[in-house]
């Protein structure tokens, strides 16, 4: 088995039909080329090996995440209710809407826009 990585990066794997890949990178060379690897640990053998004009970018991985970190007491809007976040449990956000208390997955939840701090258009 290779060291295992630590780092992602996403790569160009056809230029024409637009395609993108993370993978986890093994190898850095000084000429930019980099190799890697689907899984986070892999054997030599298995690497692959991009030029540098087809890595995007590189990053870390997360080690945890905030599912978008909405604070208590924020006005926000539930599909298309409106309503205050009472709190965050994992990935789920207790909020009060039409006077009841509704458990609401993270990703349906937006804070409200507040108008005067629009850009100008």
């Amino acid at each position: 088995m290779g060291m295992e990585s630590s780092q992602l990066v996403l790569v160009r794997v056809s230029a024409k039909a637009g395609h993108v890949k993370p993978m986890w990178v093994q190898e850095v060379r000084s000429d930019g080329w980099i190799a890697c690897t689907f899984a986070r640990d892999e054997r030599r053998g298995y690497w692959r090996w991009f030029a540098p004009h087809n890595v995007i970018s590189f990053f870390s991985p997360h080690t945890s995440y905030d599912y978008n970190g909405i604070k208590e007491g924020t006005l926000v809007q539930v599909v298309d209710t409106v309503g205050i976040v009472l709190r965050r449990r994992g990935a789920r956000y207790d909020v009060l809407m039409n006077g009841r208390e509704q458990t609401v997955d993270w990703d349906y939840v937006v804070p409200v826009v507040d108008p005067c701090n629009e850009p100008a258009k």
